[in-house]
């Protein structure tokens, strides 16, 4: 059976604190960390999604919870999960998608910062790609490139 691929990198700051929960079981404890990410996106407008997420360890994750505050700015490395459950109340189907994380990076906000400032200026600097392509099309037809337009194939592969 082949198996389907989901892979994700999403960036975004933790809504509130950390959330853990300790599972003892025969196979040792575990440690389930749940937060939530805010993403903002841009297209024609901000948007701003939230994501519930999760990250399993076997190691007390004392570091983590203490670098994981409200407003920390994040990037994880996941893959997505579907729970299904019936309603107690009506006895309806739901279900609720969740990204189950497998890595991440904390950015100091010192660093966030800059970063921000850096992309803002490059933002503030860049050319939109229909100006690219129109100043490439005028240096090729200012500049003879007919050497490059040329190939001869080596008469051997030694």
């Amino acid at each position: 059976m082949a198996y389907d691929f989901i892979n994700l990198v999403l960036s975004g700051r933790l809504v509130k604190d950390v959330e853990m929960k300790k599972i003892d079981n025969p196979n040792g404890t575990r440690y389930i960390l749940s937060f939530t990410i805010a993403n903002n996106f841009k297209r024609k407008e901000n948007e701003t999604n939230f994501f519930d997420c999760q990250f399993w360890t076997t190691n007390m994750p004392n570091y983590i919870l203490e670098r994981l505050k409200k407003g920390t700015f994040v990037v994880i490395n996941g893959y997505l999960k579907q729970e299904k459950w019936t309603s107690k109340s009506d006895q309806t189907q739901r279900s609720k998608i969740t990204i189950v994380v497998t890595n991440f990076l904390s950015i100091d906000s010192k660093i966030q910062d800059s970063v921000e400032r850096d992309n803002q200026i490059l933002k503030d600097n860049s050319i939109s790609s229909e100006e690219v392509i129109h100043e490439y099309d005028e240096i090729v037809e200012d500049d003879d490139l007919s050497e490059f337009n040329s190939f001869e194939e080596p008469n051997n592969f030694n």
